[in-house]
């Protein structure tokens, strides 16, 4: 989950986080750019975390073209 790989890039430390989304509603609601009120206990963390990151970018991408991410993120999670 998004949540998990924050958690980790938190504990590495990078200057910069890049995350790429395929679901349009949930970058509008972590970027507070929507009227939606998620009261998710999941999405207020994330902003929490993203706050405490020094440059982070957030990105829709269609799911047709998130296939390289994807796989990274199966990777990750298979060498656990």
């Amino acid at each position: 989950t998004i949540f998990e790989g924050l958690k980790l890039v938190q504990r590495r430390g990078p200057d910069c986080v890049i995350i790429l989304l395929d679901s349009l509603d949930v970058v509008q609601v972590i970027q507070g750019s929507t009227l939606a009120t998620w009261n998710s206990d999941l999405i207020q963390r994330i902003q929490s975390i993203l706050a405490q990151e020094n440059l982070w970018v957030l990105h829709y991408i269609p799911r047709e073209q998130n296939e390289v991410a994807d796989c990274m993120a199966k990777e990750v999670l298979s060498t656990r």
